[in-house]
């Protein structure tokens, strides 16, 4: 018979091994991280926008606004296609 696996450092986890079901938020905010080279123009625009936005929700994130802008343009190039603004930023 071997070794029983060492319980040391797991706590409570020993108990609810197996039963864990994920957190709603852990569900629904399931992310990767990418890193992207931006311009500092570009940064120091997303500055000021997330100082101006903090003054109303204290809990928004740089990131969350790079992803609602992120969405944004690619809703409107699926939308839009070839007149959209980013297919005539790369291809004119």
């Amino acid at each position: 018979m071997g070794k029983r696996p060492t319980l040391k450092g797991k706590g409570v986890e020993i108990f609810l091994e197996g039963k864990r079901k994920p957190s709603k938020k852990e569900a629904i905010l399931k992310k990767e991280k990418g890193t992207f080279y931006l311009p500092p123009s570009l940064l120091a625009s997303l500055d000021k926008v997330w100082i101006t936005l903090r003054n109303h929700n204290r809990k928004i994130r740089k990131s969350d606004i790079v992803k609602v802008a992120l969405e944004e343009s690619l809703k409107r190039f699926e939308k839009e296609d070839k007149e959209s603004g980013l297919f005539k930023h790369f291809t004119s």
